[in-house]
């Protein structure tokens, strides 16, 4: 991997003491990347730590449409069923998912954004006060929330649930299955700490960070 850490390819060490420091402080990151469900579920299975029985799982889905199915119904540590550890937020069945036209009505968004911040306070609570990266948040995905809400709300609900996740000094990843390029990415990436591409080749997985902060990205490298 190439050896600069400003404005270009960020040197391998420089990366892993950059995710470090994330996982410290707490981050938010986007996962980007079409026609890859497989490629999401296994980076979005790492994010969620796996099978760490310490951690702290909250999914945010629209059951419907989510993108990563094999994540959100098989793996043991993304398991729906609900726990003290675990819970999940469908918002297809809350209002916010619902079909039709796009809405205008932001009482829906508003009400997922409780749903979550009281769900992350529960967890804080059990906890006695949670440690860095020990909560990991999910949301797949924010296409149907982009396709049936103005852009404004759905901004303002992820700048409260970004702020929450790293104001308890957890790691949440969101999807959405758009390029890079995309304009809803061209939207969001301000509210974020990194950008993540996730691609398939030849059946592996593959992920590229953007890392704000230091405007950097990585090479590709294996989820």
């Amino acid at each position: 991997m190439a050896d600069k850490s400003e404005g270009g390819t960020v040197a391998q060490a420089d990366f892993a003491r950059t995710l470090a420091a994330l996982k410290r402080r707490g981050s938010n990151v986007l996962l980007v990347g079409p026609e890859t469900a497989e490629g999401h579920g296994a980076l979005c299975h790492r994010l969620l730590g796996e099978n760490v029985a310490s951690r702290y799982r909250l999914l945010v889905t629209d059951s419907r449409t989510r993108t990563v199915q094999s994540c959100h119904e098989s793996s043991v540590s993304c398991s729906t069923h609900e726990t003290p550890t675990t819970r999940t937020i469908d918002y297809a069945t809350a209002g916010a998912g619902a079909t039709g036209e796009r809405s205008g009505d932001h009482a829906p968004l508003e009400a997922l954004g409780t749903d979550i911040a009281e769900a992350i306070t529960a967890f804080d609570a059990d906890a006695d006060g949670l440690e860095p990266a020990q909560l990991r948040v999910c949301f797949d995905s924010l296409v149907s929330l982009l396709e049936r809400h103005a852009a404004e709300p759905v901004f303002r609900l992820l700048h409260m649930v970004t702020a929450r996740v790293s104001h308890v000094r957890g790691m949440g990843h969101y999807h959405v299955p758009v390029t890079r390029d995309h304009d809803a990415v061209s939207l969001l990436e301000p509210l974020f700490d990194g950008i993540v591409e996730v691609r398939t080749r030849d059946g592996a997985y593959d992920q590229r960070w953007h890392l704000q902060e230091r405007e950097t990205t990585t090479e590709w490298l294996p989820v």
